[in-house]
């Protein structure tokens, strides 16, 4: 049934024909394995899968043709996951259940969870080393005072909020004292130590926060109204997956804001700030929190001024069934 519905959406037999040719090659099946589980380079897939870099590219090309697989560019750099369509992702789980048993997969499935927890670790240990001098440090490069105030300006009030990547927590009585209760996720103990001591001192009790990585949020489905998103999307491998994860959490008609960088080409200011991402345009970023299930209403930018970024702030409703 599954299949079917995937065959569905596909235009010809010709591309029915290649999708079962692509499915029946046991290494596709290895890469889409791993991309299940993980968005990840050609690099990465060679090192964890322990095949040549010039057979990766090809059987990833493949799937690129097949639609089952997605391919995000930055610089030099491409990231390779499953595509977001609910009947792919259905389609290569159910193709995937009846072989995960398979000692090839398993063994695959650990060395990428190593894989992974490396990427994670490096990226835990940069942020715990600037944790005490954040707000010092991102100032450099960005007007802090401006971000503030763009995001304070588009902030709804009254509304159950996350703060994804909420970090030292800086800004979090402007946000407290408009919202009934604030849960504060980042996947760093030092940045979530430091919020919980600045909220501590700041007598806001209607705030709380949890350790957690924003591609799987500890929050349930429907729990949030509003979904605050600051300077967070252009340090992860896969923004669109963090995106998702907004939608899957925050109630129908919720809000979403999000404030990234502008799409910038400073080398030292990724050196310095450990982006993945230099900074976004208003339409890949637009097309991407649409592709989330988001209706954009409010999209803001701020220029970039001698030596600091520009900022890019979207404001946004979560689509119900009838949109």
């Amino acid at each position: 049934m599954i299949i079917c519905t995937y065959l569905y959406t596909i235009m010809n037999l010709d591309e029915a024909k290649n999708l079962f040719g692509v499915l029946a090659d046991f290494t596709r099946l290895r890469l889409l394995f791993a991309l299940s589980i993980e968005t990840q380079t050609v690099s990465e897939l060679v090192a964890a899968l322990d095949i040549s870099q010039p057979r990766v590219s090809h059987h990833l090309a493949l799937l690129l043709k097949t639609g089952l697989v997605t391919v995000l560019r930055e610089g030099p750099r491409a990231y390779y996951s499953l595509a977001p369509s609910k009947e792919s992702k259905e389609l290569v789980s159910k193709v995937l259940s009846r072989i995960d048993e398979d000692p090839v997969l398993v063994r695959d499935n650990v060395r990428i969870l190593r894989q992974i927890g490396r990427r994670k670790a490096a990226s835990q240990a940069f942020f715990s080393d600037l944790a005490g001098r954040w707000p010092g440090k991102i100032g450099k490069w960005i007007d802090l005072p401006r971000y503030k105030s763009l995001l304070i300006h588009l902030l709804p009030s009254g509304l159950t909020t996350a703060d994804l990547g909420c970090g030292p927590g800086w800004l979090l009585p402007e946000m407290a004292s408009r919202a009934p209760r604030i849960i504060g996720v980042d996947h760093s103990p030092d940045f979530l130590a430091i919020a919980r001591q600045h909220a501590a001192e700041s007598g806001l009790a209607n705030c709380e926060f949890r350790l957690g990585e924003l591609e799987h949020l500890p929050l349930g489905d429907g729990e949030i109204q509003l979904v605050v998103m600051g300077l967070i999307l252009h340090y992860l491998v896969d923004p669109r997956a963090a995106l998702c994860e907004a939608a899957r959490i925050a109630k129908d008609d919720a809000q979403l804001l999000v404030v990234e960088p502008l799409r910038h080409t400073l080398a030292q200011a990724r050196l310095e700030l450990g982006e993945i991402w230099m900074g976004f345009s208003k339409a890949e970023l637009t097309a991407w929190i649409r592709e989330a299930g988001f209706k954009p209403s409010v999209v803001e930018t701020v220029p970039p001024q001698p030596g600091k970024l520009g900022l890019l702030a979207i404001r946004a409703a979560k689509k119900t069934l009838s949109q």
